[in-house]
């Protein structure tokens, strides 16, 4: 049996009202053994002080740390709690307003919004708050590497790589957020990485049609590169479809797999248990949470992505993950340069205007489908800005243009028909999306193979089938 992730709760003892609110929320967790907690109501009387919190320092999973002007304003905290629980897997809440931006915990994601602390809310508003809280505080700390020999049952093959974060003095290294060993998906190998819930800087002042804002997103996973010809071969053969036409420089394993549209990538993520990232997935996998110009930061490099705008000027792709140098803050490789990405999303460009800043998911109908990152093609380095949006009729092809997938947490998703009219116009398919009844499929926690297998599309009078099984 495996140990129940430790929580080590660190609050200002002024704030003693809000530990006793949180710990009312956390007892069935505790009850059900799903985490076990650790507070300094533990130590026994008579036991040294010191030694009993250095002794929990070690043995926790994860941290929780109540945020308030008094947490931040304690020396014992800051001298000897925060250090030590920096290096842990940090959950932290904004009960009430604080300068949390000029300590450490800038660099960390909040699990709420910390614009609108948990004290702005009251009653029912507070209860709900504080209960999103704790099912966040459960997610990290079902994320947390199992002590004992138990091992993960999904996915079925973990990686051992973990990515690394920033340490406590600061210095960021790889990303400076919460962060999970990368995990595979088994059905086609590929190395998954986890983005924390919570809010994130989207889009630039530059962008007139994604201008600079806040948008709140759950937890989910993302393919650390884009799908490969190894992976989509793979699809292409256990799903009986042909391979698009190879670009100029041929097939090569290794390299993204391009000249797939819209549809194409989307069959793919349905085969592999997955979906395409949607818009604000994509930006944040890309950039943090910290508002960043490029992947690797504000300053342009042609060394770090596959491009045409430096002084090497490639004629194709690149092996996926060539460029290390010019990962995001979350580990996530080629989200600049060498292939543009199709996401989910329609393409409208006043969307910014209604969106939901709550998990946006895009508009309802367009004629483009969005397209994210610049391509090896590429020259001028505008392209290759986190925040820049395109985007192209989901019928299109193109050798510049490739795709991954990607995993939400709890996600509801279904088979759909598509209903394309026999009008097209220069190339364009308007489409009506409907849901079929009864296939309905839930991605189980944060990732996780379908439980309804029977995945079907139509296109006008042609139908074919993925997973192997036919549509009814």
């Amino acid at each position: 049996m495996q140990d129940a992730p430790k929580l080590f709760i660190s609050y200002a003892h002024k704030d003693k009202n809000w530990l006793d609110q949180l710990l009312v929320h956390l007892r069935p967790l505790k009850q059900q053994k799903k985490v076990a907690l650790w507070t300094d109501r533990e130590i026994p009387i008579g036991a040294e002080w010191h030694a009993e919190i250095e002794s929990a320092l070690k043995d926790a999973d994860v941290a929780v740390l109540l945020v308030t002007p008094a947490f931040i304003d304690s020396g014992f905290i800051h001298d000897i709690e925060l250090p030590e629980l920096l290096k842990k897997h940090v959950v932290w809440i904004a009960m009430e307003s604080s300068l949390y931006t000029h300590t450490p915990l800038a660099k960390l994601q909040c699990v709420n919004n910390p614009s609108k602390p948990l004290g702005d809310s009251r009653g029912n508003a507070r209860n709900r708050a504080l209960v999103d809280i704790c099912e966040k505080i459960l997610e990290v700390a079902t994320r947390v590497p199992i002590r004992a020999d138990d091992t993960p049952s999904m996915p079925s093959s973990a990686s051992s790589n973990s990515v690394p974060v920033a340490t406590a003095s600061g210095e960021r290294v790889g990303t400076p957020h919460i962060s999970f060993e990368p995990r595979t998906n088994s059905k086609d190998a590929a190395e998954i990485i986890w983005i924390p819930a919570g809010t994130f800087q989207m889009g630039d002042v530059e962008q007139k049609d994604n201008p600079q804002r806040i948008v709140t997103l759950d937890g989910y996973w993302i393919y650390k590169t884009p799908v490969t010809v190894t992976q989509y071969r793979q699809f292409c053969s256990e799903t009986n479809r042909e391979m698009p036409d190879a670009p100029d420089w041929g097939w090569i394993e290794k390299h993204p797999i391009v000249n797939v549209n819209w549809i194409d990538a989307t069959a793919y993520c349905d085969w592999a248990g997955m979906h395409l990232p949607t818009d604000a997935q994509w930006e944040k996998a890309a950039r943090g949470t910290d508002g960043r110009m490029y992947p690797w930061g504000d300053e342009w490099d042609d060394s770090k992505c596959a491009n045409s705008a430096g002084s090497y000027n490639p004629k194709s792709t690149s092996p996926v993950g060539s460029y290390r140098e010019g990962a995001s803050p979350y580990g996530v490789l080629d989200m600049s340069g060498n292939v543009c990405e199709w996401c989910e999303d329609w393409y409208a460009s006043d969307y910014f205007a209604t969106e939901n800043p709550i998990g946006p998911t895009g508009p309802d109908a367009g004629k483009g489908r969005v397209l994210r990152g610049g391509s090896w093609a590429e020259y001028k380095t505008s392209h290759f800005i986190c925040a820049l949006r395109n985007d192209s009729p989901p019928a299109t092809k193109d050798k510049r243009v490739g795709f991954r997938c990607c995993a939400s947490a709890g996600r509801e998703r279904y088979c759909w028909r598509i209903h394309a009219p026999s009008r097209r116009r220069a190339g364009r398919i308007k489409s009506r999306l409907t849901p079929r009844p009864g296939h309905k499929r839930r991605v189980s926690e944060a990732f996780g193979q379908p439980s309804c297998g029977r995945i079907c599309r139509e296109v006008g009078a042609s139908t074919w089938t993925l997973g192997g099984e036919a549509a009814p």
